[in-house]
């Protein structure tokens, strides 16, 4: 494990925003370098109807839809990827971008632990409630509810998970661990 992290607040992929927001930045750079033209043409017209049949209007169109696509399919995920986990005296809370926060309160947690998805990465899952068998070794498939808080794992998550937990959270935690072992 190397270094030992321990935080009660940390981003729970902090790689993967800094590759999203590189990613978005590229896109619309390239979007506004590539449309600029049929932009300002666009835009030169006063009347919609003309906007609408001009040419390049279908492209822009297109190409608007994708960029619309990509910034949803961003947003759906933001939670698992690019939330804030603070670890409280009494709680968990899951700071979510555009969202409301889930907190989670120590009492109230009954399943914790680290499972692999579908893909073969590995997942901290936390709920207030008992994981249905049919997710074990699929919890990415799992759709987060109110009292469900599930993201990739990381070291510097676990190392901060296992150090601000109570005992008894903190051994359940530490036992799910061994499924490391499985997949060697």
């Amino acid at each position: 494990m190397g270094k030992s992290y321990k935080r009660s607040s940390f981003l729970v992929n902090p790689n993967l925003l800094w590759v999203v927001l590189i990613y978005l930045i590229l896109v619309t750079a390239v979007y506004y370098y590539v449309l600029s033209d049929d932009l300002e043409t666009l835009l030169a017209l006063d009347d919609v109807r003309l906007i609408v049949e001009s040419e390049n209007f279908g492209v822009i169109a297109v190409m608007a839809a994708i960029y619309i696509i990509n910034l949803l399919i961003i947003y759906w995920c933001s939670e698992q990827y690019f939330g804030l986990l603070s670890i409280k005296t009494d709680c968990i809370i899951l700071h979510r971008p555009l969202k409301f926060s889930k907190r989670i309160r120590f009492d109230e947690i009954q399943s914790i632990g680290v499972d692999i998805g579908t893909t073969g990465a590995f997942w901290i899952y936390i709920s207030s409630r008992n994981i249905p068998f049919k997710y074990h070794n699929k919890i990415n498939r799992l759709t987060p509810k109110r009292g469900d808080i599930v993201f990739a794992y990381s070291d510097r998550a676990y190392d901060s998970l296992c150090a601000y937990l109570p005992k008894d959270l903190r051994k359940k935690l530490a036992a799910s661990r061994s499924i490391f072992r499985l997949y060697e």
